[in-house]
């Protein structure tokens, strides 16, 4: 086999399976898009569903404010009819009994005051929190509508370049002499799908193993299909280790 047969044949080799992994990251970024849409769905339903609770607590409180001054109104009417009875009574016994009940309605009649105070209070806190709820809904909505428009655009090009990066791979398988390619997918499939590692810097870029010098010669310089010691890969040289170890790609 001559040098520029055994370079063709790791050039191949190498670009097969480098499209094979960037097929398997496209897979994963694919299978996870609609996962990451319907994140972001969820997101803006519950902002949706923040501001539906919040104006449901703006009812209560307007309800329970209500209610309140009913009752503040219906005590000082009763306070009003016993302090016109006063001015009727005959007997000390009858003045002590309404004197009674005029001190317990005028009590009455503070606590719901007090509790008045507080309902409105409650009553402003509540539409605050409906006020940064609709503001919250109307960020997400926009947001997120823009995020999913990018991760749909995003997916229709990334399935694109799947069917490119087949097409491509499938060119590429065809320049491979059959041998060298069944020895490929054999080391594969016994290697968690790589079959090929980067010889740089004296040693097996997929498992680190140190490469004999002159077998590391001879793969630097294109004289022969060697495998590696260890791990038993398919070894091409570069000058360069890459940046990410293609073993933990798989």
């Amino acid at each position: 086999m001559t040098k520029e047969d055994c370079r063709r044949i790791l050039t191949y080799l190498k670009q097969f399976q480098d499209f094979q992994l960037g097929v398997i990251r496209l897979d994963r970024e694919i299978g996870a898009t609609p996962g990451r849409i319907a994140e972001l769905e969820e997101q803006t339903e519950a902002g949706v569903t923040a501001v539906e609770r919040a104006t449901e607590v703006q009812r209560e409180e307007e309800k329970k404010s209500r209610q309140l001054e009913t009752e503040l109104a219906a005590h000082q009417e009763k306070l009003t009819h016993y302090e016109d009875q006063i001015l009727k009574v005959k007997t000390n016994e009858q003045l002590w009994a309404l004197q009674k009940e005029v001190d317990f309605t005028k009590n009455k009649i503070s606590e719901s005051e007090t509790q008045i105070i507080e309902s409105m209070e409650s009553l402003d806190a509540a539409a605050q929190r409906l006020v940064e709820a609709k503001k919250e809904r109307k960020r997400l909505s926009i947001e997120n509508k823009q995020r999913i428009a990018e991760l749909q655009n995003n997916l229709e090009k990334m399935q694109e370049q799947h069917v490119e990066m087949l097409k491509s791979q499938e060119q590429i398988k065809q320049e491979i002499p059959k041998e060298y390619f069944a020895l490929f997918n054999r080391i594969q499939a016994a290697k968690g799908g790589v079959g090929v590692a980067v010889a740089a810097d004296g040693s097996c870029q997929a498992c680190y193993f140190r490469i004999r010098p002159q077998v590391y010669l001879d793969i630097k310089h294109s004289k022969g299909i060697y495998q590696c010691d260890n791990c038993g890969r398919i070894l091409v040289h570069e000058e360069e280790p890459p940046m990410e170890n293609p073993a933990q790609l798989a």
